[in-house]
This record gives structure tokens, sequence and C-alpha cells, in this order.
């Protein structure tokens, strides 16, 4: 293992200078909930500013929330690459970006409160790979979905690090992923630094969207005064976040 990444030559993926998000490059989020059936990953408090060589998202307050699927519950706004990024055979796939939040009134200290994502998502393996921050903790996260049909409580599962890092509101960090195919790895890097891995991943990913979202993580809950599960997610928070220089590649394992 090395503390270094080598991921060879990193594309330029956008270099945010439209007025609006590139449709050509990115596309709202939908998770599929079997035939035509899906749910859309946006938030109707979504606003975008972009143009200037990064791309700005704030939803505050949220107030998107699904009471029965925490899949769908979870993102409140997520865009994913328009194109999907494929890997073949033994490849690694390395994704990298400038990445800063700022929470509004949120909890902190508790990253699944308020929470914005640059992330690898894959839906037909349920796998993803993503880094959280919301301005005062950052942590790196693996994930293998539950999705109706494909996983199930006992196939679907989360594993996360705090990483021992000084956040502060907007501050841009230097994040990177990388995805072996052949080796059922990934790493995270963090400001040049390997911070967190994941060997073993279950399901062979054959292709990812790559991510800019913002999110919650609060587990669906017959909470008092209810008698049924509902969302627990929305309490009047929001969050904002910053993504700039993002750049990709496929290298072939030497």
């Amino acid at each position: 293992m090395t503390n270094k990444a080598s991921t060879g030559t990193l594309e330029a993926y956008d270099d945010f200078k439209t007025a609006s998000l590139d449709p050509g490059k990115w596309a709202t989020a939908k998770l599929p909930l079997g035939g035509e059936n899906f749910w859309e990953y946006f938030d109707p408090n979504t606003a975008i500013k972009t143009g200037d060589g990064r791309c700005e998202i704030s939803v505050n307050p949220f107030s998107r929330s699904h009471d029965s699927l925490q899949v769908a519950d979870n993102p409140k706004t997520l865009f994913l690459s328009a194109s999907p990024l494929v890997v073949k055979d033994a490849q690694i796939l390395s994704v990298s970006a400038k990445v800063g939040a700022t929470a509004h009134q949120a909890r902190v200290q508790d990253i699944w409160d308020a929470f914005i994502t640059f992330n690898l998502v894959d839906f037909e393996s349920g796998v993803v790979l993503d880094f959280l921050l919301n301005g005062s903790l950052v942590f790196a996260l693996f994930e293998r979905l539950y999705i109706p049909g494909l996983t199930d409580e006992t196939t679907a599962y989360t594993r996360e690090a705090n990483l021992p890092v000084v956040s502060r509101p907007a501050q841009l960090h230097e994040c990177l992923m990388t995805y072996d195919r052949g080796a059922d790895l990934a790493e995270w890097f963090l400001d040049g630094e390997l911070v967190y891995r994941f060997p073993g991943i279950p399901a062979k990913v054959n292709q990812f969207g790559m991510g800019m979202g913002l999110m919650t993580l609060k587990p669906i809950a017959a909470a008092f005064p209810y008698s049924f599960p509902k969302s627990t997610s929305l309490h009047g928070q929001g969050i904002t976040g910053i993504w700039t220089d993002i750049r990709w590649g496929v290298s072939d394992k030497t």
C-alpha cells in the first residue's frame, strides 16, 4: 500500500465556465424503482451558481424526503455525470476534485444531519464511493445501497471513516478516489495523502456516475408522535457545496 496516489494523467471533466450546468455533462440522478418508475433526486429549494470556474449548489432548507425508502430519503439533490465513466477488465478509474461545504442551521458535529458529496455511484451494482463534507468534518464512505430487487438487509451496508483533518466552512480540499476493478479495491486520498481504503468490494462495477450531491442520512423511523415509518431527515437545515477542478481518468494496471 502506498500513501501517495499514482493515477497517470487525469483529464478535466468540466471547467464550469458555462452560465448554467452543462446538460451534456450533468444530469439529475434518478433512482430506478422498477418498470418505468423512478425517484428524482432534486429538491425544489436547489439554487445553482456556476460560470466562474466552479459550481456552487445550495439547498437551504432541505424540503425533499421519502417516508419509506431510505435510499430515496437520503440524497436531497444529486447530479451525476451525463455519460457514465466506464471501467473494464483490470483497469483503475480515478476521479478528483477540489470540494468544500458550508452548513446552514445544521448540527455540524453530526455529519449525517447535512453534508455534501463528491462521489461515484453505480445503481446496477449498488456500489457507492463517497467523500462527505459539511464544513467541519470530512468522511470517506463505502456503501452498497439497499435497492429492492438487487440487495437486501443482509447485502446492503455502509462503512465510513471520520478523517483526522481540520476543515472550515467553504474550505476546499483536494479529494481523489480510485477504483481498482481487478483488485476489487477502492482508495481515498485527501489533500494528497491516502486516508482510507476498502478492499473486497463485493460486486464488479462496469461504470460509475460521478456525482455532486447534497444529502442527509437519518434513519426512517416511527418516531413519536407517529405510529408509522416517516422521514426524520428534515428540521430546517440545509447546506452549500462547492466543486471545482473536477478530473478523471482510466489507466491500465502495471
